[in-house]
């Protein structure tokens, strides 16, 4: 392809800058197309179009890796403001008009956090906007995360940490990681374990779908302390994790804030606090740092997150 030039009259249209911006944050097509609710197929062709029309390539494709080029590098900050910019004209306050979705709150929680928070949370902004409207929606942590970069929700209840560049969040409650162990197994009767005594065991992990930094950093902590089998399963569901414990010397393992209890252990399992993780990990209340900006999404969202160390 030819050198790049931005100012030629070229028929770029938002499409193609959102797909591009998200696949440029991503460095991987599958998860750009789940943040923007699409398949890989339709946004390798917009950014394919992209390029067509600017006359370069943005990306270097490699097998499972992406990244930008030099091009891909300089235009990525324009995207971004043009994004933006695009973005901005739904939420220009114009005289005597109140917009309604300025009073309507979209909230989302993880299920393996406690409740406690989700009703503090949507009491914070009941407070801040006494008109205003709450409605909570359960997802995934990582589903959740998308939803955030893509304005559909304002706030979420999440496990941190995450590892996206737009997303900012605040601990409100720190979590305990537990071993989930058979009852009957030498290690159940002891007060906490860690890693390096579970070197001989699998280790049963929930799907990294749910969170993949956080599950992913957990794994990489398995590996170094010498865990060696390591079954992940396509569900999120602890209950189903517990179940497969009985199948071998097996463990898994569970996030629980102190007010939180553990789900009904099946199968005659017990959970024992699992110490020396080396990973911190919390209960968050996360925002796209994006729709904070002046001018930018909810007028009200900046007073709620200000007000957010109340909660916890």
């Amino acid at each position: 392809m030819q050198p790049a030039n931005f100012c030629n009259d070229q028929r770029v249209d938002v499409h193609q800058i959102r797909c591009f911006v998200a696949v440029a944050e991503e460095l991987h097509f599958e998860r750009a197309a789940r943040r923007l609710d699409l398949t890989p197929s339709p946004v390798s062709r917009q950014v394919r179009l992209l390029e067509r029309e600017l006359r370069t390539d943005l990306f270097v494709r490699e097998h499972h890796k992406v990244s930008l080029t030099d091009a891909g590098e300089a235009f990525l900050p324009p995207a971004r403001d043009a994004l933006r910019a695009f973005e901005r004209l739904s939420t220009i306050p114009l005289p005597g008009i109140v917009r309604p979705d300025d009073l309507r709150f979209k909230i989302g929680a993880t299920p393996v956090i406690n409740g406690r928070f989700s009703q503090q949370l949507a009491q914070l902004v009941r407070q801040v906007v006494p008109d205003g409207t709450v409605e909570l929606i359960l997802k995934m942590s990582e589903d959740l995360v998308c939803d955030l970069s893509n304005g559909k929700l304002d706030l979420a209840l999440i496990l941190a940490p995450v590892n996206r560049s737009d997303i900012e969040w605040v601990d409100v409650s720190d979590c305990q990681t537990y071993a989930v162990l058979p009852s009957t197994d030498d290690l159940a009767t002891l007060g906490s374990v860690s890693l390096s005594d579970l070197r001989q065991y699998e280790f049963v992990m929930t799907t990294s779908k749910g969170n993949p930094f956080l599950m992913n950093s957990l794994r990489q902590r398995a590996q170094s302390a010498g865990i060696r089998k390591i079954v992940e399963l396509d569900t999120t569901d602890y209950v189903q994790a517990f179940s497969h414990l009985a199948l071998g010397k097996r463990f898994t393992t569970y996030f629980k804030t102190d007010e939180s209890s553990l789900p009904e252990l099946h199968g005659d399992v017990t959970a024992i606090p699992l110490e020396d993780l080396g990973l911190k990990v919390s209960v968050g209340i996360a925002w796209n740092e994006h729709r904070c900006t002046e001018g930018d999404g909810n007028p009200h969202l900046r007073r709620i997150i200000q007000e957010i160390p109340s909660i916890g």
